[in-house]
């Protein structure tokens, strides 16, 4: 017996479940992903950093997004262990590790970074940029207005972020 309330055929109605369900599926996976994207973007960051503070730099090199595959890592990770060896500027810890959600994508985040600068601890807030793979491309760190000059501060943003916006 056929209803007479609806105004669409049984194969019509086929069609418009399978739509349905295909739209269910969709928002399940993007459901999934906002959930994983930034498990994935603090643990691989957490790697990352946990490496550079137990100066295993040729293994934070492999961890970290920000270089391009023409063999640099050797290099980069030269740099890193020099500025410690001869600047005395080293990863002592971090807390607060977070990847945000904004503009459709957990591309950034935040962590405190805490500096050993000749056996000076320094606190730093740093922002996080998330590449491929979730890797963190950039932990720039930027310290207070007020705060006093960072030795080796651009030497770190100039490896680990790609720029100098430190004093010091």
């Amino acid at each position: 017996m056929k209803s007479l309330y609806l105004p669409y055929k049984e194969k019509e109605m086929k069609e418009l479940y399978k739509i349905g369900a295909y739209l269910a599926v969709l928002a399940l996976a993007a459901g999934l992903w906002v959930l994983f994207a930034p498990v994935a973007s603090e643990r691989q960051t957490a790697s990352f950093l946990d490496a550079v503070v137990d100066q295993k730099y040729d293994e934070a090199a492999l961890l970290y997004g920000g270089l391009s595959a023409d063999g640099s890592a050797g290099r980069w990770a030269g740099e890193l262990r020099r500025i410690y060896e001869e600047d005395g500027f080293h990863l002592h810890a971090y807390e607060g590790l977070q990847a945000e959600y904004d503009d459709g994508c957990f591309c950034h985040g935040h962590v405190n970074l805490i500096f050993d600068v000749q056996g000076e601890t320094i606190p730093v807030r740093a922002i996080l940029v998330f590449g491929e793979e979730y890797k963190p491309r950039q932990v720039c760190a930027i310290p207070h207005p007020e705060q006093k000059t960072v030795p080796g501060l651009n030497a770190w943003n100039r490896l680990v972020a790609c720029g100098g916006f430190a004093r010091g």
